[in-house]
């Protein structure tokens, strides 16, 4: 399992969420990643199944314009992907980047 740690408001979130996600450090050890911007921060550490070379994260969409932090296993992820294929370039073999850009088609009817 990963780790996955976020903090959304006017607080010190840059400052805190490492100290977070150093507390789960027995939850994947094999990369880590970050992302902040307004009144968000996001944090990731990844225990790799799926895609060990390119699947670390925060990934984001082709114009950069949403990220995700996804930890678990979406059984359909290749039905999504195919299905998404002619609108979107994915980067990844993740199954995060497949519910990125299927919310970015649905929204929150992803869910």
């Amino acid at each position: 399992m990963c780790r996955i740690a976020g903090v959304f408001g006017k607080i010190e979130g840059q400052n805190i969420l490492p100290r977070m996600i150093e507390k789960l450090q027995h939850r994947g050890l094999d990369s880590a990643g970050r992302f902040h911007a307004n009144d968000i921060c996001m944090a990731h550490g990844r225990l790799a199944v799926i895609d060990m070379d390119g699947g670390s994260q925060s990934i984001f969409n082709e114009d950069g314009s949403i990220c995700i932090v996804l930890n678990g296993a979406i059984y359909n992820s290749r039905s999504i992907r195919n299905k998404l294929a002619e609108k979107h370039q994915f980067t990844t073999s993740t199954d995060a980047e497949a519910v990125l850009h299927l919310y970015e088609e649905v929204g929150e009817e992803c869910v």
